[in-house]
């Protein structure tokens, strides 16, 4: 199993507050405020995984810091 992570720069006000971990069919999404307007989010998904440019839903507005990232957490 793989879990995906990245960073998106900007704003997002429904995160500042508190973290957020959302599951649905495939797997769950985490996403967290963790600088000023950077936001870290980790996808592991049980299905497709995602591509090298995936952002989550609540983060797309935002500027990618990079390409996402893969770790084996299996």
């Amino acid at each position: 199993m793989r879990a995906y992570y990245g960073y998106a720069m900007g704003e997002c006000p429904e995160r500042d507050p508190a973290p957020l971990i959302a599951s649905d069919a495939e797997g769950w999404t985490w996403i967290a405020k963790v600088q000023p307007q950077r936001y870290q989010w980790t996808r592991l998904s049980f299905a497709s995984q995602p591509n090298s440019h995936w952002q989550p839903e609540d983060l797309a507005d935002l500027s990618p810091e990079g390409k996402a990232r893969a770790v084996d957490v299996t």
